[in-house]
């Protein structure tokens, strides 16, 4: 599990989350690429300790390091329960969230369904395969269903246009 102060080191202080393509100044702060090209844009200084960048020096590589941490602390964030910092092991039926051991026995769930994330992904997909067999025969049955169609609107079409030529073959005779 990952302590605050080693995600603290992870987190841009201009937007406040972990890392997104970081990048570090001269002065040996570290930003998001995108969060620190917006702020030298309007001010050329460091957000942090203010020291002036250099025009040459706002065309910053990526940092790999910090940004593998970052990928790594990101990945572990999303595997963990954000109000208790628990693994999230299960998945609520009843919600249809991701919950830790907890969360599964407080208040919020109580009476609550719940199954491990890995069993409830396997009968998710086994539905899914299901479903999938049919949509060769949907999506025929709708091919037919539109060309039936437009095959009847052009006909109507047609139908609509000779009734229009002879009015107006009419209409000329009529004048002429």
């Amino acid at each position: 599990m990952a302590s605050a102060s080693y995600m603290e080191d992870l987190t841009c202080s201009i937007c406040l989350t972990i890392f997104t393509d970081p990048v570090s100044l001269l002065c040996g702060h570290s930003f998001c690429r995108e969060c620190i090209t917006n702020s030298l844009s309007i001010k050329d200084q460091c957000p942090q300790c203010r020291t002036t960048v250099p025009k040459e020096e706002k065309y910053l590589p990526t940092n790999h390091i910090l940004k593998s941490l970052a990928d790594k602390a990101k990945e572990v964030s999303e595997s963990l329960c954000p109000e208790h910092e628990e693994k999230l092991k299960l998945i609520c039926e009843t919600d249809q969230q991701l919950a830790c051991v907890i969360c599964r026995d407080g208040e919020k769930h109580d009476g609550h369904k719940f199954k491990p994330i890995r069993e409830a992904a396997t009968s998710l997909r086994r539905e899914l395969e299901k479903g999938m067999r049919h949509l060769p025969d949907d999506i025929n049955a709708i091919e037919n269903f539109l060309f039936k169609h437009a095959n009847i609107s052009c006909q109507q079409w047609n139908a609509w246009l000779l009734i229009l030529y002879v009015c107006l073959i009419n209409v000329s005779y009529m004048y002429a």
